[in-house]
């Protein structure tokens, strides 16, 4: 019987030799697989979680968690097979699209390959930690690819909220949808106090907005139809962005990576065209402004996008700045001015959000000119001055 591509013993090592490594790494790979294929209970609970990660578009937590538990101490190489699983779909699917090799290759080389890497370095054996099991998913789907600085995914747009773009002066403002539930300061994390309102008749759209700067006004504004147009709404397709940590969040390596963004997307999806450049990330917390001085490179990013809410985000913004999702305040590194902040902002109570960053396509030209800060008068006002 012919086994499927991700316990095949010559996909397995074709993917391992793709990613640099050693040939008793992959025998490892190969011995695990082959002791799989001999289990039948085994083996569907591996194909289990291989088409819950990859084929479904459900949860797919629970069937990994009973797949990890099936294998018990080899679950490590249950992940790294699924890692393995998904530098065979990148490469297929890319391939599929014309996409070029070095491209496939820089966008495994920063997921699958270096997870798989680093984890032989610091454990000796071959496997995987325990990862974001939604991004074996992202990066198996062929859709995601590092371009330069970046990485991007084209997404449908479903956030809660429109843009829209004064036809006159170019200023953009997004409107939340009705019901929306916020905090005092304009977020939509812990004890809420107000709803968002919106009424569109012909004439009007009257709804509540959200400061360029990253918080909901709770006072209503009347955008007239003829003096605004919508410029990304509901089911349009946007570049959700992903920002690896690998180097310096410098403002000209992100322009030059957004610009070579809409040819490659243009060509690769003609299918959908895609209308602003989105990411969701601790990196766009509006807390950072308090935390890290104006010069820094996150917040000279900050200040080139329309910065939105998210809701919470403690977990992720801890992790990525301390390499944990909980720290011991007594204890945690006080190694950089960032850290110092964080653990000062805990010790007073205070609990940590993301933010959201947005880049309409048509203001890609402005993009080192602050093109919401500055074309904005919602911008200027605080959360208490709704």
């Amino acid at each position: 019987m012919i086994p499927p591509p991700f316990l095949d013993p010559l996909v397995i090592r074709s993917c391992c030799a793709d990613a640099g490594l050693a040939a008793n790494y992959a025998q490892a790979f190969v011995d695990f697989a082959a002791g799989v294929r001999a289990d039948p209970e085994l083996a569907r609970q591996a194909t289990a979680a291989r088409d819950h990660l990859f084929d479904a578009t459900g949860t797919e937590d629970e069937t990994v968690a009973r797949a990890e538990a099936a294998f018990g101490d080899d679950a490590h190489l249950l992940r790294g097979l699924m890692l393995l699983e998904s530098i065979r779909l990148v490469r297929e699917r890319q391939n599929a699209r014309g996409v070029p090799a070095d491209i496939t290759h820089a966008t495994l080389d920063h997921h699958p390959y270096s997870t798989l890497r680093d984890y032989y370095a610091q454990h000796g054996r071959a496997g995987a930690d325990r990862w974001i099991w939604s991004w074996y998913r992202t990066v198996g789907s062929g859709d995601l690819y590092r371009l330069g600085r970046l990485e991007f995914i084209p997404e449908k747009w479903v956030l809660p909220f429109r843009f829209f773009v004064h036809t006159q002066t170019g200023e953009t403002l997004a409107i939340l949808d009705a019901g929306e539930r916020f905090d005092d300061e304009g977020y939509n994390t812990g004890a809420t106090t107000w709803a968002t309102t919106l009424t569109e008749t012909d004439e009007a759209i009257v709804g509540c907005p959200i400061s360029p700067r990253g918080f909901a006004l709770q006072a209503p504004v009347r955008l007239p139809r003829r003096e605004w147009r919508l410029a990304l709404g509901p089911g349009d397709t946007v570049l959700d962005m992903h920002i690896p940590g690998d180097e310096p969040l410098a403002i000209e390596p992100v322009r030059s990576a957004l610009l070579s963004a809409e040819p490659f997307f243009d060509h690769f999806y003609p299918e959908q065209r895609f209308v602003a450049y989105v990411c969701d990330s601790w990196v766009f917390s509006t807390q950072l402004e308090a935390m890290l001085p104006p010069e820094s490179n996150i917040l000279r990013m900050q200040c080139e996008g329309y910065l939105f809410p998210v809701g919470d985000g403690q977990a992720p913004f801890l992790n990525f700045t301390f390499g944990a999702t909980s720290i011991d305040l007594a204890t945690a590194p006080r190694d950089t001015r960032l850290r110092r902040a964080v653990i000062a902002h805990m010790e007073k109570g205070g609990t940590l959000r993301c933010g959201g960053f947005l880049l309409l396509r048509r203001d890609l030209a402005r993009f080192g000119e602050k093109p919401y800060r500055n074309y904005s008068h919602y911008s200027g006002l605080a959360p208490n001055l709704r």
